[in-house]
């Protein structure tokens, strides 16, 4: 049995720690494939901004990455995120994210670190949503930061648009149906 020296094991680890750390203004993962979309720098955050297309969702998706270029923690408040629709008819709409289950709240991103997420995002209206405007300013949580305003196509997902339910329209369960939660 052949024993390692401590000190070469505790040497290589920082170097492969080191390795998987985000650098600043790179807008990518150490060692992976560059932030795609449209880039913008708020606060201690580099953001890209992109459309996402999946065939499940309703409204338009929008593919948020993100690295903490500070040395230390960075707020992530995604729900922050103003978004504005812009309709077939050109009316602009606010846009709210699809988050039944509430899981989309603020964060915090350890330094030098990155992350990626998508939202669905849904319109109030029944018009088409071709055009989805996003101010990623709030994201960090600091009013200070001036509007970072990115649109991006909505893409085919937006098409059967349907307005956002209010509380009370939303379905609830059926007390003879044995399987409803």
């Amino acid at each position: 049995m052949r024993v390692r020296p401590i000190a070469l094991v505790l040497g290589v680890l920082p170097a492969l720690a080191a390795g998987c750390a985000y650098h600043p203004g790179s807008f990518h993962e150490p060692m992976g494939p560059e932030f795609a979309g449209e880039r913008v720098t708020v606060g201690c955050l580099d953001v890209a901004v992109a459309r996402h297309d999946d065939a499940v969702v309703e409204g338009p998706a929008i593919a948020y990455e993100f690295g903490n270029s500070c040395d230390a923690p960075a707020r992530v408040d995604l729900g922050a995120i103003v978004v504005t629709g812009r309709t077939t008819s050109g009316r602009e709409v606010a846009m709210y994210p699809y988050d039944p289950d509430g899981v989309i709240r603020p964060g915090r991103l350890e330094a030098r670190r990155y992350g990626r997420e998508i939202i669905e995002y849904r319109a109030p209206v029944a018009e088409r949503v071709v055009m989805a405007c996003v101010d990623v300013a709030p994201i960090a949580g600091d009013p200070a930061v001036r509007s970072r305003v990115v649109c991006v196509d909505a893409g085919a997902a937006a098409a059967p648009a349907r307005p956002t339910p209010d509380l009370d329209d939303l379905d609830h369960p059926d007390p003879d149906d044995p399987d409803a939660a």
